[in-house]
């Protein structure tokens, strides 16, 4: 388990002027979850993940490991990086080229303080390099790899000291996107074999939903929302939150008629009233943005019997890409896009209604 309780972070620029990296973030990985720090670059999700391995020293807040503090301002407690018993993967796998696969793997366990036999080292690479499929590979030199190969040897060399959690930061972004693609389901699938605990860094959406236990978005050294990511991805708390996870489309209006979180509220828009789902606390008279994510649209050429969400448009643009139809509508003066089937006859010029679901019309913060 990994726990992070009010941690904040600094760093002075050479101007002399203090960025806040972190901001007062507190989150918990379960025992053996996979756990992700999502958002764009300059968000504080690597100086997160560097601060609890112990790469960056934070001014305030308390992590713990297991049930080992590792640090804690109000404790004075700050444990070194070799003893937090940790795994790390970095985006540029910092593998010894001018070494064996065998030696890079072998070679965090020369540093041990504990010496160990060359018979049980031999032993605990080979079990490493088996476990990421690159048993036979041992006395190949390191960059005659392919970038999945050192992709896993990285993995290997982390994994041969058997550490309590793995951190991994941006792993696959060097990777072309099939490559990454295919390692992405083979790292989830390895790491949950293994039953480790993991915190693991980058900025690709897919990524994050594909992988993940639960996804913190992080935005400005905050987190923004954290949840399971069906729940990132079909009822974002905010527009940041949809923007940045998928596509989505964004109508502004005014609560007409509310209820509780979780209910459905109705929101006056430009295009008439819409009923929503209340992903966030409001009241009437709030200004409030509606999110539509494009496959949830439907539309008709003929109109549907029932007015409930049910708005009328002209086809913009229609475009192919072989798994669906990408259909842009001029609603009033907003652009409207919808993923549509790919054999849908559909096209430029039409007239056209569309539904919008109230479930899957979510209300988020202005």
């Amino acid at each position: 388990m990994i726990k992070v309780e009010h941690l904040g972070k600094t760093f002075q620029t050479s101007s002399g002027s203090v960025v806040d990296a972190v901001q007062n973030i507190s989150f918990e990985v379960a025992q053996g979850s996979f756990y992700t720090l999502l958002g764009p670059s300059g968000c504080g999700k690597s100086t997160t993940l560097r601060c609890v391995a112990g790469l960056e020293a934070p001014e305030s807040g308390e992590i713990t490991v297991g049930n080992k503090t590792v640090f804690s301002d109000k404790k004075q407690i700050s444990i070194p990086p070799d003893k937090r018993n940790i795994g790390m993967v970095f985006q540029s796998y910092a593998i010894w080229p001018h070494m064996t696969v065998f030696e890079n793997v072998a070679f965090p366990l020369k540093l041990m303080k504990e010496r160990l036999s060359s018979k049980k080292i031999k032993e605990k690479v080979q079990h490493a390099l088996d476990t990421v499929r690159l048993g036979d590979l041992g006395s190949r030199q390191a960059p005659q790899l392919s970038g999945g190969q050192q992709q896993r040897l990285a993995l290997a060399r982390a994994l041969v000291r058997e550490p309590d959690i793995m951190l991994l930061d941006e792993p696959l972004s060097n990777l072309d996107a099939k490559l990454r693609e295919a390692m992405r389901l083979e790292l989830k699938a390895l790491l949950e074999t293994l039953n480790i605990t993991t915190l693991y860094v980058t900025h690709d959406q897919v990524e994050a939903l594909a992988m993940s236990s639960r996804i913190a978005v992080m935005s400005q050294g905050k987190i923004i929302q954290e949840a399971v990511p069906e729940e990132i991805y079909a009822k974002p708390s905010c527009r940041f939150v949809a923007d940045f996870i998928g596509s989505s489309n964004f109508f502004e209006g005014v609560v007409e008629e509310t209820a509780d979180p979780g209910s459905f509220a109705k929101v006056k828009t430009t295009h008439g009233l819409l009923q929503a789902y209340l992903a966030v606390a409001a009241k009437v008279g709030d200004k409030v943005t509606l999110c539509i994510r494009p496959e949830n649209i439907s539309i008709e050429t003929r109109k549907p019997s029932s007015d409930l969400n049910m708005l009328t448009g002209k086809v913009d643009v229609a475009v192919f890409l072989g798994e669906f139809k990408d259909v842009t509508i001029a609603v009033g003066e907003d652009l409207v896009r919808a993923r549509l089937h790919p054999q849908s006859p559909v096209g430029r010029g039409d007239d056209v209604y569309l539904h919008v679901p109230p479930e899957t019309t979510v209300v988020v913060a202005w």
